[in-house]
């Protein structure tokens, strides 16, 4: 049974190594607009690469939750000696999406936010993926499994994995507090960027040539992700990712940085721009 008070147990035991067992969907690249993915990069990283890598999977047995569906768009950056991905923002939907949600940006602060619909669907060599929020339909991925990526410049990007290999990712995030003041106001402090190391272990990988479509919510600015050139996609299994440890790079300067952290992790309605919505 469950209680409004826990076991000290149960919170020692609160999200102890998070691991995203039983992950199947579609990884993608494609060149993007050189000059935007440097002006939407937060003043501390660099652009590494003028591209936008991704997925959409369906996670089928996390440690933490029921089975949910994710999606990420990011781009490659640095900091220092340190080279990672740049999330950008996170898609979730399905049963165990608010436990993902909670775990990514409690956790290791990362960008996500909750998707309307998301699709994925695999027949022989043809494979589809679709994300939707407030009736847009923000991605659309077709991925033919041709055995060949588009350009040969995507295996730098997003591998080329044999079954058993086991990989390793660091990605940089954004942790702070927010409080609501006595004057009312909610204010932003104590931020940082972090990294987070994560190691998966691939069972399959399928590669193919990718075809892909962005467009723009009034939330959710994708379309300014502009498709350049496909550059490859695979389908792919892995039978587990671990998330191993997040770690303290820096302290950050608040009114510098929060602009660039916004729009991954929230709508336009908490920024003073109303908006009305309709159930019927």
């Amino acid at each position: 049974m469950s209680s409004f008070v826990v076991s000290k147990e149960d919170v020692k035991n609160f999200v102890d190594a998070p691991c995203v067992s039983d992950q199947e969907g579609i990884m993608f690249v494609y060149a993007a607009p050189e000059e935007v993915l440097k002006s939407i990069l937060p003043p501390h990283l660099t652009l590494v690469a003028p591209v936008i890598c991704g997925y959409v999977v369906q996670i089928k047995s996390p440690n933490f939750g029921a089975p949910y569906m994710e999606s990420v768009v990011y781009t490659v950056a640095q900091h220092g000696d340190i080279v990672g991905g740049y999330s950008l923002n996170l898609m979730l939907h399905g049963p165990g999406a608010e436990q993902g949600v909670i775990v990514g940006r409690d956790c290791c602060g990362i960008p996500k936010k909750y998707a309307d619909e998301m699709e994925l669907r695999r027949m022989g060599d043809q494979c589809t993926a679709k994300i939707v929020r407030h009736g847009v339909t923000l991605m659309e991925i077709d991925l033919n499994l041709t055995g060949e990526y588009n350009a040969p410049v995507a295996a730098g990007m997003i591998g080329d994995p044999e079954p058993g290999d086991v990989g390793t990712t660091c990605s940089f995030f954004h942790k702070y507090n927010l409080t609501q003041t006595e004057k009312g106001n909610c204010e932003f402090s104590d931020l940082k960027m972090v990294t987070l190391d994560m190691a998966n272990t691939t069972q399959t990988w399928d590669k193919g040539e990718l075809s892909i479509k962005v467009a723009s919510s009034p939330d959710d600015p994708y379309g300014e992700l502009e498709v350049v050139q496909p550059l490859g996609a695979a389908w792919f299994k892995n039978s587990d990712c671990l998330m191993k440890k997040t770690t303290e790079i820096c302290e950050l300067d608040v009114d510098a940085t929060m602009p660039y952290l916004m729009t991954g992790r929230y709508d336009r309605s908490m920024m003073g721009h109303k908006g009305t919505y309709l159930n019927i």
